[in-house]
């Protein structure tokens, strides 16, 4: 027969600040039947086949005074042979006990350093359990329950804090939310509490976390204000940017069509001129090749004295004569007076009369 050592109760402060009594526990009515089974469970409507996985042995206290034992695993059950071969392996290594609670105390002489509760000083032992879950190094998961009352359970694995009150209903309320809150505040890396935090401490971190929140929320206002008046300066920085940009176009725009106007190199006229502005507003490397490619038109008077120019010279190196033969004379004193009157000068000796 294979037998496996265990701690079922190590005396010690559990992390809920109170502990159970090894050598209250009562074991007369447990070892009459003494069962193993696995995680408390019990036959029931849903699973009528549900039996123990085992036994144990050779319950007592030893000489640290904690409660022990030895679990016999059935050899003729699977499933209890499977827990075997995880408790030797390791998978699990944890016990609970199911316990009616008789007594509890909170008189000095039970109470250890770092314990903030009653201590279960007298209890009747009910029945055993492999803990799939272990709460700590001692195994210690706790069915406590008093005399015809459901049973609770405090599983020193799980985040929940415990109903301290049903349990201990002698205690203090006030100490009793005291430390449901501390409790809740374990772990919030904006509030430091140790694990015996007295009112006092508690009520200090509460307004230090109230002075915190405050601040926070009076920042969010303050940034939020500033963001809003950057926001609002750049869309006014970028109203006076567009602004500047489209009266540099219009100026450009203006200035090449002007430069091809009447005043300029004659390309345009001015009632051409305000259609090539508006679209050298939007395409102006467009209107200034078309520009580019235009010729310049001159003025009527221009146009004669170009063409006045152009018959002189053909008439320049002719005699008054040689003009008259031609029958040009009336054409050259039109277009050329000067011209004529030089030519009739040369031609006659004397100048020329009306």
């Amino acid at each position: 027969m294979k037998l496996h050592p265990v701690i079922i109760c190590s005396n010690k402060v559990n992390r809920y600040g109170f502990r159970v009594l090894a050598s209250g526990i009562e074991l007369g009515m447990y070892e009459k039947n003494p069962i193993l089974l696995y995680a408390h469970q019990r036959p029931n409507r849903e699973n009528p086949n549900i039996t123990p996985v085992g036994k144990m042995h050779n319950i007592h206290l030893n000489e640290a005074n904690e409660l022990v034992g030895e679990m016999e695993f059935d050899q003729d059950d699977e499933f209890a042979l499977k827990l075997e071969k995880k408790w030797e392996k390791g998978m699990l290594n944890a016990v609970s006990l199911k316990a009616e609670m008789v007594e509890v105390s909170d008189d000095p002489q039970y109470i250890l350093p770092g314990q903030e509760l009653p201590t279960l000083t007298k209890s009747l032992l009910e029945e055993i359990s492999i803990e799939p879950v272990p709460g700590d190094s001692e195994a210690v998961a706790l069915r406590l329950h008093y005399k015809g009352e459901p049973a609770t359970v405090i599983s020193l694995s799980d985040d929940n804090s415990p109903d301290l009150e049903k349990l201990f209903p002698s205690i203090n309320k006030n100490q009793t939310d005291m430390k449901i809150i501390a409790l809740a505040f374990k772990g919030q890396k904006h509030v430091t509490l140790a694990s015996g935090a007295s009112e006092e401490d508690i009520a200090n971190a509460v307004t230090d976390l109230v002075a915190k929140v405050n601040t926070l929320e009076a920042d969010k206002v303050s940034l939020s204000s500033d963001l809003q008046a950057k926001t609002d300066l750049v869309s006014t920085l970028q109203e006076k940017l567009e602004t500047v940009e489209l009266s540099a176009i219009n100026e450009k725009a203006e200035a090449l069509v002007n430069a091809a106007g009447p005043s300029g190199s004659k390309k345009l006229t001015a009632e051409e001129m305000p259609e090539y502005i508006e679209l050298a507003k939007t395409n102006y490397d467009a209107v200034k090749n078309i520009l580019d490619k235009k010729k310049g038109f001159g003025s009527v008077a221009d146009h004669l004295n170009q063409k006045a120019e152009g018959n002189s010279g053909k008439y320049a190196e002719l005699s008054f004569r040689e003009i008259e033969k031609q029958g040009k004379a009336a054409e050259l004193k039109a277009s050329n007076p000067e011209l004529f009157k030089e030519k009739y000068k040369a031609q006659y000796g004397v100048d020329y009369r009306e």
